[in-house]
């Protein structure tokens, strides 16, 4: 006898509400161990990297080399009508699957109407296809943060709620999650909304590299007036493997002052990072500002893309006090030529000597101006020494 599957598409409100996933605060753990998970909790996350890559590489072998995205190299045929346009024209998309819970319901971001049938949903799930919004007005939605979804938890444990997609150091998050890391169901509907896990993809590097483009080259280039920008890249693709991260942590998970809070929020944060190369270390958001400071300062580039939708401000810059500390940065959500750029310009994972002498060489001139007071002094020396040290490899 066959398995009915009862389909149910999230709705745009529930879509919009996961964003807020964090704010949910469950007290499962006691005091004591909250603190030996914040000791430990970095370690777990490079180990849960690690492993993720392995998924990435299997993923990659049943693709045709191409990393995971949700999105199809012909999404961009549909014009400037879009999903409405394309499900029109062109055969049904896979859909953006959650898993099927405990009691045979599957849930999913669906795309209905057209050559997609009866299936629930329409055209207003589109977004969960594509890598990012790029607004912060609907909190940067889009399936790069959606890494543990069917198709690729599938390569994983074939489980949205793997322990494997949560950093123990993304506290409000891990907590959330944390109910259902023994629930064997491929998904679980909490009481509240879902859970995005820890750890979201290199958005920039989903989009064909011209997209992101460099100021010599135009700069960034609006993926619905470019077709070819939907074309996904090779896993192996990466100019710079050991300088371009593949996954990163999304929150600010190392001694931050809060809970849920962006991982560019300052430059003492330092998110566990997964490189191209398979490697796993940390981006201290320090040694990004500097490196991207040197790079202007050489050559008139930069590594991340100032002039996206997000504007020269980057990835949650509109908000008021962001960052917190002046020191801007948007490494690996908006870099330059995507998956053909770099992050950083070299594999030190700590703040120190470089950034001291560095700094010391160019006092009193402009650059790298961390602080962006207008000239190298002794803010920016402080900053360098509040950022002193910071991870081990």
């Amino acid at each position: 006898m066959p398995t009915i599957l009862h389909t149910r598409g999230l709705t745009l409100v529930e879509t919009l509400a996961s964003l807020a996933c964090a704010g949910v605060a469950i007290s499962v753990f006691s005091g004591a161990a909250m603190m030996l998970r914040q000791g430990s909790g970095e370690d777990a996350s490079k180990a849960h990297m690690a492993a993720l890559f392995q998924s990435h590489e299997q993923y990659a072998k049943s693709n045709n080399g191409k990393q995971w995205c949700a999105h199809l190299d012909n999404f961009g045929a549909g014009g400037a009508g879009g999903c409405n346009s394309y499900v029109a024209l062109y055969p049904c998309p896979p859909q953006q699957v959650a898993g099927t819970d405990a009691n045979g319901a599957t849930w999913g971001f669906w795309l209905g109407g057209g050559n997609c049938g009866s299936l629930p949903g329409n055209c207003g799930n589109w977004s969960a296809y594509l890598p990012s919004s790029m607004a912060w007005t609907d909190g940067w939605f889009g399936s790069w943060k959606m890494i543990n979804v069917r198709s690729f938890h599938d390569y994983v444990d074939g489980r949205f709620y793997d322990e494997t997609f949560y950093a123990p150091n993304d506290t409000a998050v891990y907590a959330a999650a944390a109910p259902q890391f023994s629930n064997p169901a491929e998904f679980a509907y909490p009481p509240t909304q879902m859970v995005w896990s820890s750890y979201a993809m290199s958005m920039s590097a989903m989009w064909h590299p011209d997209v992101f483009r460099g100021p010599a080259q135009g700069g960034y280039q609006n993926p619905y007036n470019f077709p070819a920008a939907y074309t996904r890249q090779d896993l192996s693709a990466a100019a710079f493997p050991e300088l371009k991260s593949l996954m990163f942590e999304r929150n600010w998970n190392q001694s931050p002052p809060a809970s849920n809070q962006h991982y560019n929020l300052s430059a003492a944060s330092r998110p566990v990072t997964l490189f191209y190369d398979g490697r796993v270390g940390n981006i201290p958001n320090l040694v990004a500002v500097i490196d991207d400071a040197r790079i202007r300062q050489q050559s008139n580039d930069n590594l991340w893309c100032r002039n996206s939708p997000a504007g020269g401000a980057g990835f949650f810059g509109q908000y008021s006090g962001y960052p917190i500390d002046n020191t801007y940065t948007s490494h690996s959500v908006l870099t330059t030529r995507g998956i053909l750029g770099r992050d950083v310009l070299d594999t030190r994972c700590r703040v120190g000597g470089f950034e001291l002498a560095l700094l010391f060489g160019n006092w009193g001139g402009t650059a790298p101006d961390i602080v962006l007071d207008g000239t190298v002094n002794g803010y920016d020396l402080t900053r360098v020494l509040d950022c002193w040290g910071g991870c081990s490899e």
